[in-house]
């Protein structure tokens, strides 16, 4: 068995001084397992901020009950070159209980956006089609500017070139009339692929999930029809002989 030992305030007492400190101790005091974001000796840093030219697309993280994952998520993001907590925004499914308190508050010392959702339900794929569809909704309503947004899972830990990735692909997106999305995920791929600029797959497989960059015009296609329907969105009958872009598997 693993545990974390509780949060000493009295032992932090040197390290997390002044306002800017205020939220995270609060934050320790009152939820355990949180590692090196708690760790008065060497505390994670939260905004790292390193820049990156050809950014600015919003992301949506679709997230539940699941606050350790989610922290886990919010840290590689946020490590990143490009990330911006400004165009960050978690989306979480729960039902009024309190049982997203910890979520909330894990958003707000990030600094990232966050709303709740209560999908309803007791089937469970009705329930994760319902929160996918509010999530995307969310996204354009709180960027309405955007003609983007990437779609992140919280249980994924994305790699040091996420952004980079989907700002060279961004521009693609717009010129390919055959193309829906960008996914960052590919089942066959492995590390020796990480950082290759240059090439990409095309994937017929509708609905690549986990980390993906979604363009508003299918979203506004697509939606009217998912709202006729509780389980599965009509994207089979919509996207038609539309692909996906999906990074290269590395030659064995």
């Amino acid at each position: 068995m693993y545990a974390n030992p509780p949060f000493a305030a009295d032992m932090c007492a040197t390290t997390f001084q002044g306002n800017a400190w205020a939220a995270r101790r609060a934050f320790c005091e009152r939820y355990e397992g949180y590692g090196s974001l708690c760790n008065c000796s060497a505390p994670q840093d939260l905004h790292r901020h390193v820049p990156l030219a050809m950014t600015g697309i919003p992301t949506v993280i679709v997230a539940s009950t699941r606050p350790i994952l989610l922290n886990r998520c919010l840290r590689h993001l946020m490590s990143a070159a490009g990330s911006d907590p400004q165009l960050i925004l978690v989306v979480a499914d729960g039902s009024s209980d309190g049982s997203l308190d910890e979520v909330r508050d894990l958003a707000a010392l990030y600094g990232v956006k966050y709303k709740a959702h209560d999908a309803g339900g007791s089937n469970v794929t009705v329930r994760i089609q319902r929160h996918y569809k509010f999530s995307f909704t969310s996204a354009f309503e709180t960027f309405p500017w955007t003609r983007k947004v990437i779609v992140l899972e919280e249980d994924l830990r994305v790699s040091p070139d996420f952004f980079s990735y989907f700002g060279q692909l961004a521009p693609l997106l717009d010129r390919d009339p055959t193309s829906y999305c960008a996914s960052a995920w590919n089942d066959l791929s492995n590390s020796k692929s990480l950082g290759d600029p240059g090439v990409v797959m095309r994937s017929e497989t509708l609905w690549r999930g986990w980390g993906w960059l979604l363009k508003r015009d299918i979203y506004d296609e697509v939606i009217e029809k998912w709202l006729q329907h509780d389980q599965h969105p009509p994207i089979s009958h919509t996207l038609k002989a539309l692909q996906s872009l999906i990074p290269i598997n590395a030659p064995p």
